[in-house]
């Protein structure tokens, strides 16, 4: 059985105008995917939509927020921390080729 993943972000490493009131914790927001076989490229990509509306919310914004907030979001350190993290810690290796297209970047 899959159990769900928490996507934990230190909120202090956010950009001022990302951190919430309780900025002084970290949030944990909870991403189920029981679902999705991660091995399946498009259950990966699913799955990262999930972890990026996740790494929104916990980051400050959510799937209301403005398009140009949630934008200035993605871009923020908590944003970028928060994804790595949850990626490297599901190591699945559809899942990372998803977030390396998505982003460009190597884990």
């Amino acid at each position: 059985m899959k159990t769900p993943i928490l996507f934990a972000l230190a909120l202090a490493a956010a950009a001022p105008v990302a951190m919430p009131a309780h900025a002084d914790r970290p949030t944990a927001v909870e991403v189920r995917f029981n679902d999705l076989d991660l091995n399946r490229p498009s259950d990966a990509v699913v799955m990262l939509g999930r972890l990026d509306q996740a790494a929104l919310q916990a980051c400050g914004a959510s799937r209301f927020s403005l398009r140009e907030y949630q934008q200035s979001i993605r871009w923020s350190r908590c944003y970028a921390d928060g994804m790595g993290r949850a990626v490297s810690e599901l190591n699945a290796p559809a899942l990372t080729a998803a977030y390396e297209r998505e982003t460009g970047r190597a884990e």
